[in-house]
């Protein structure tokens, strides 16, 4: 699947994809994703190596209750907490979430969900705060020139300290101050729904914690919610790199190394398949990226990918212009099937 990212404020894009053939490779092939600096490019390398896919384990665990608590420990995310018996887990460790647990309603009643979510850190929580801000005037004015209700409403857009009656002080050691936005809707049947999406930022990585309630139990549950954010613990995740004496970053499990140009380091993967992860600058809530995913084997037809490309592109940007050449790749001159895509927005 082609994917685009869609970047706020930014009047070109520019994407590349570098396909390779299964040449290196008896299991598997790799996917390499990045966005580059001076034009917001994206390159994406396919990598065929000699090496065999492994499976994540995490580990959910728990404890002795404590005022009907238990415990959630997701290792690889690097995120635990509390959280009330009642809640129950329906997602893992998926993606950029280290979990979504699923609230206790009465049938009648709008499905409710806590989560946390794991995504490379903006410059700074002032600039996720002006864009709440900016979507929201944007909606009340297109509510006011179409004579209707909004579809959503701004009701808290705050930073602020970390509480110390609430927070140990030693284990938020490192985190920054706090972002809490909340949006307001209104459903079909009138009722409301209410998202609240408090953030935080450790080590180049935001955490995101979410609250999805309807309102005639939001209030209720935000005070749970708050007990749980007093109990999280955060450690750096892990990225299965190491630094080699050479300068390159082993994939320890998958046992391949690439050389990061000068700025940029290892960080955490937005996707339960990426295996290599790096990043580069922060341009306010954007972040030069790199990525590789593991996929199953499978040959690389350069016809194939030009057309079904083509086709991709010409219902998701009709505009782009797509750039596409057979290149040379790597010391073997591998042949690679570049492509570049450049769109207005």
């Amino acid at each position: 699947m082609l994917g685009m990212n869609k970047i706020p404020g930014q009047s070109r894009i520019t994407k590349f994809d570098l396909f390779l053939p299964a040449r290196y490779h008896n299991d598997s092939k790799f996917f390499l994703r990045g966005r580059g600096d001076c034009m917001n490019r994206w390159t994406i390398i396919a990598l065929s190596l000699s090496l065999a896919l492994s499976g994540i384990t995490v580990r959910a665990q728990d404890d002795t209750p404590d005022n009907n608590t238990r415990a959630v420990n997701v290792e690889k995310y690097g995120v635990t907490c509390r959280v009330p018996q009642a809640w129950r887990l329906v997602g893992w460790a998926q993606d950029d979430a280290a979990f979504v647990l699923r609230l206790p309603q009465e049938k009648e009643s709008h499905p409710g969900l806590v989560a946390c979510e794991l995504s490379l850190a903006p410059s700074s929580l002032d600039e996720f705060k002006k864009r709440h801000q900016a979507a929201d005037d944007a909606e009340q004015k297109r509510a006011a020139e179409k004579k209707t209700e909004p579809r959503r409403t701004l009701r808290e857009n705050a930073i602020s300290k970390l509480d110390p009656k609430q927070f140990n002080a030693e284990r938020i050691k490192g985190w920054s101050d706090r972002l809490d936005t909340m949006w307001e809707s209104t459903r079909e049947d009138g009722a409301k729904n209410y998202e609240l999406r408090t953030r935080v930022i450790r080590d180049d990585v935001l955490y995101t914690f979410v609250l999805e309630s309807d309102g005639e139990h939001f209030e209720a549950y935000r005070l749970d919610f708050e007990e749980m954010l007093g109990t999280v613990k955060l450690t750096a995740p892990d990225t299965g790199l190491q630094k080699m004496p050479s300068g390159y970053w082993l994939q320890k499990a998958f046992k391949f190394a690439l050389e990061l140009p000068d700025g940029w380091k290892p960080a955490f993967g937005p996707n339960d398949k990426v295996i290599f992860f790096a990043k580069g600058k922060t341009h306010e809530v954007f972040t030069d990226n790199m990525l590789v995913l593991a996929s199953e084997k499978k040959a690389l037809d350069f016809d194939q990918l030009k057309t079904s490309m083509q086709q991709q592109l010409a219902v998701t940007h009709p505009a782009a212009k797509l750039e596409q050449k057979v290149v040379r790749f790597g010391p073997t001159g591998t042949e690679a099937l570049e492509t570049a895509i450049h769109f207005k927005q």
